[in-house]
C-alpha cells in the first residue's frame, strides 16, 4: 500500500494516473480486509468502479486522497484497527458529500 501511495504522490497532477493508483489502493485495502465478498463485488463492479473513481478524482483532485490514504496507512501500520475504520468511513463521508454538491 506504501508503493501505491508512493506513485500516487508522484501522480497527483496526473488525474487520469492518479485515479486509476486510487482504486488500486482501494482494491489493495480490500484484500488486507480479506473478504471475499468484498473482492468479489469488486471484481465483478471492475468497470463500474473504475468510472466512478474517475469522476471523483476529476472532481475532487488528488489532495483528499493522498490525506486519507496516508492517514490509513499510519493506522494499519500500529495495527489499530478501530483507527483504519474511522479515517475510512470519513473517507467516504467526506467524499459523498463533495460529490453530492454541484
Amino acid at each position: 500500500m506504501e508503493e501505491i501511495y508512493r506513485e500516487m504522490e508522484k501522480n497527483k497532477d496526473n488525474l487520469k494516473e492518479f485515479a486509476r493508483l486510487d482504486l488500486h489502493f482501494h482494491r489493495a485495502l480490500a484484500d488486507i480486509a480479506d473478504n471475499p465478498i468484498l473482492n468479489k463485488v469488486n471484481y465483478i463492479i471492475n468497470d463500474i468502479l473504475e468510472e466512478t473513481m474517475r469522476k471523483i478524482v476529476e472532481k475532487m483532485g488528488s489532495s483528499d486522497g493522498l490525506y486519507y490514504h496516508n492517514r490509513i496507512i499510519e493506522a494499519i501500520k500500529m495495527r489499530d484497527v478501530t483507527k483504519a475504520q474511522e479515517v475510512m468511513a470519513e473517507h467516504l463521508e467526506r467524499t459523498i458529500a463533495r460529490m453530492s454538491t454541484p
